[in-house]
């Protein structure tokens, strides 16, 4: 017999078992990357957060204005391998980010933020 709880963790309804979880969650990730980046100084691979978090805006309206067709344009000009079978997902997330993290990179290195 499964076992049975009074509250569920069910994502789509916000319980509070739910927000119990991903508080959790996302403190464990914070204490890891404090650990890694602060105390070990392992600050090499956080390159492409910091290039993404110094224009968070410019992604923001790209993601929200741009996605379609950049996904559309991609699947034009890539294989069709890449865009079938279990990672078809995968690809229509991470493809369209990798182009808004090059062009966010492109700004970041002539200097170019968009600020609120």
């Amino acid at each position: 017999m499964g076992v049975r709880t009074v509250c569920p963790v069910v994502k789509r309804l916000w319980t509070p078992s739910w927000m119990l979880f991903s508080g959790a969650y996302v403190t464990a990730l914070l204490a890891v990357f404090y650990w890694a980046i602060d105390l070990k100084g392992w600050k090499g691979w956080t390159f492409p957060l910091v290039v993404a978090g110094l224009n968070p805006l410019a992604i923001c309206v790209m993601g929200q204005l741009s996605r379609g067709w950049t996904l559309g344009q991609l699947k034009i000009h890539l294989p069709d391998l890449l865009f079938t079978g279990t990672t078809k997902p995968v690809m229509e997330a991470v493809l369209p980010a990798l182009v808004f993290w090059l062009v966010v990179w492109w700004m970041h290195r002539r200097r170019i933020y968009l600020r609120f």
